[in-house]
């Protein structure tokens, strides 16, 4: 079976967690002012690769309001992946996801997340599930061809081999409208999957 590659995943997890604290004080306004200071406070022990110390913070924030949790359960994802605890990330983003009031930028960047940590933690189904409802949410095809190499990522490790087909056909599609470089991954997966199908081992 062929194994995952991790490092793009692990590149685009670190992007999620550098990257998002510049955009602090803008999205910091629709935050309650004393939960907006909490994470301001959070984001620089960030930066202070004091992650630890964030998380501490930010666990200790007491608030009502719906969008002040899921910000702030977001961001704990991301803190909890930075120090190697994937389960805790899992349990915050998905909060962060189903409360369902970030902003839509916010909302799929912590869905993507989502869906990279379930898939590198092997939480296949789940991992397929959560990356299939972001198709719907990228319009650049650059994102969409990523979206369903992963899903066919998740397939494949659960042997749904008719399935794995048909997210490579929408994977090359998307890679030749971005006018990307081919990748060998995703054709040896397609291959992988009609040679399983014709041993007779169809899921």
């Amino acid at each position: 079976m062929i194994k995952l590659k991790a490092n793009s995943m692990v590149l685009a997890l670190l992007a999620f967690c550098v990257m998002a604290s510049p955009q602090v004080r803008a999205e910091s306004e629709q935050l309650t002012q004393r939960t907006a200071r909490q994470v301001q406070l959070a984001y620089e022990m960030q930066l202070n690769e004091k992650p630890n110390e964030a998380i501490d913070l930010l666990k200790g924030v007491s608030t009502t309001k719906k969008y002040d949790i899921a910000y702030i359960a977001r961001m704990l994802g991301g803190l909890y992946w930075q120090i190697e605890q994937p389960k805790q990330a899992i349990k915050a983003l998905t909060l962060a996801v189903e409360e369902k009031v970030l902003a839509s930028e916010q909302h799929r960047d912590a869905q993507r997340m989502l869906a990279d940590i379930l898939l590198m933690e092997g939480e296949y189904q789940l991992a397929e599930y959560t990356y299939r409802e972001l198709v719907p949410v990228y319009t650049r095809v650059s994102d969409l061809e990523l979206v369903w190499l992963r899903i066919a990522q998740a397939q494949y490790q659960q042997q749904k081999w008719s399935l794995v087909e048909t997210s490579i056909n929408h994977q090359q599609r998307y890679l030749k409208e971005a006018k990307l470089q081919p990748k060998v991954t995703p054709l040896n997966m397609k291959l992988g999957a009609q040679i399983a199908q014709k041993n007779g081992t169809v899921h």
